[in-house]
């Protein structure tokens, strides 16, 4: 709508009560909503958002945006004089029209178009029009300004720019933050990621578990609580904040029997923390390899012939693997299934676990069989069965299976390799 001086101080922006911008908005910014005048203003204030009408005076039927004649376009130059404005948005296809047509020739600054918050758009909800109002507005501020508005909002202190990558995040980003003299890690969840249905259910699980290890005294670097929270969410994004933890990973190509030692060691302490009997029956593999190979021959893929050699080991690897995974105790504690070499840090020759999102309840034989083939060199292709021993050194119940398989890689190894 696009009202006039005098109504304006009246109603100031989107007074309609049937218009969820002050809704769509606050949601963004995950804060409560502004209800008065002085509430909504106090809002745009604190976080920084300059809010204006795209024409200063037309003639219009009522807020039939369609009736607009003789239209009269604001200056906003002067606010781009005065403020570091670093995205510039319109809300809905009217305001992208004129925006276009006689801002954009001044300023040479092209709008985003969001869709519009009117309660005529009924097609989009309040959720759809907030996530796609928080990606857009996400992208716009940038990674530095979001982790900067962050921690003035939980007082962490003043961000030192720039804000610096860490490598290693395969799904998520990695972020070095200095603030009033201390220094963090801010882990920024990946945003596809975290639009999956289970995905917050799926974070809210391990945070409660992350908090029982903790407790139990095992060496993690486990998220800040801050306001009563460890997930923090700023502009639709979610992060997490670490104290710093100085460390360096192991290479995967140079991992110690001593170390598959000690990270056997923490598996082992995560669980002996509780145990409890379940009825759950395993899941098992039903792969069909020859219409895999029949797929990777009509797409011409060079793994073709691989699949066709390996065709009856791959049955027969599969058969093997359906019948220890039948074989397992009905039983089930807290694990942590990624806790593979790239998650766990080294400090002068002591190991801490980071990126705990992937804790869990899960059985600890298969947990471990699997994690100490990560350890051993499996990733690789050169898994070497004194390390798995060697990780496997406090867990004596498991030397049977580890042999059995063993046995099956290297088969597997001699005949593809």
């Amino acid at each position: 709508s696009f009202p006039s001086v005098k109504s304006r101080e009246q109603m100031f922006f989107y007074g309609h009560p049937q218009n969820r911008f002050w809704k769509v908005i606050a949601s963004v910014y995950d804060q409560e909503v502004p209800v008065t005048i002085p509430e909504k203003k106090a809002f745009l204030k604190k976080n920084h958002i300059a809010l204006w009408d795209v024409i200063g005076s037309c003639d219009i039927e009522g807020s039939s945006d369609s009736s607009i004649e003789n239209a009269v376009p604001n200056d906003i130059s002067p606010i781009l004089k005065k403020a570091k404005i670093c995205g510039v948005f319109v809300n809905g296809k009217i305001a992208e029209k004129y925006y276009k047509k006689y801002i954009e020739p001044e300023t040479g600054i092209a709008a985003v178009c969001l869709p519009s918050t009117s309660p005529a758009n009924a097609a989009w909800s309040v959720e759809k029009l907030v996530n796609t109002w928080s990606e857009a507005i996400g992208e716009a501020v940038g990674t530095d300004r979001m982790i900067c508005e962050l921690f003035e909002r939980k007082s962490l202190g003043k961000v030192e720019l720039p804000v610096t990558p860490v490598s290693g995040g395969f799904m998520h980003r990695m972020y070095r933050v200095h603030a009033d003299g201390k220094t963090y890690a801010v882990k920024h969840l990946n945003p596809e990621i975290m639009k999956r249905p289970d995905a917050l259910m799926n974070y809210e699980r391990a945070e409660i578990l992350e908090k029982i290890i903790e407790e139990a005294g095992i060496p993690i670097v486990a998220a800040k609580i801050i306001d009563g929270c460890k997930m923090q969410k700023i502009f639709g994004n979610y992060y997490y904040v670490f104290d710093w933890q100085e460390g360096s990973i192991t290479d995967w190509n140079n991992i110690t029997s001593a170390q598959c030692t000690k990270a056997g060691k923490i598996l082992g302490m995560m669980h002996s923390i509780e145990q409890r009997e379940t009825d759950d029956s395993p899941e098992l593999s039903n792969i069909e390899w020859k219409d895999l190979t029949k797929r990777a021959e009509s797409l011409g893929s060079e793994i073709t012939d691989i699949l066709e050699e390996n065709e009856e080991l791959l049955y027969q690897v599969q058969k093997e693997l359906n019948e220890a995974r039948q074989s397992l105790p009905n039983i089930e504690c807290i694990s942590d299934e990624d806790m593979d070499p790239k998650n766990v840090m080294w400090n002068k020759g002591k190991p801490v676990v980071i990126d705990l999102e992937c804790l869990d309840r899960g059985n600890p034989v298969s947990h471990a069989l699997q994690l100490s083939l990560q350890w051993a060199g499996v990733t690789t292709c050169d898994a070497d069965p004194g390390k798995i021993k060697a990780f496997m050194k406090v867990i004596q119940l498991m030397k049977s299976i580890v042999v059995k398989v063993m046995n099956m890689f290297l088969s597997l190894k001699r005949r593809i390799f």
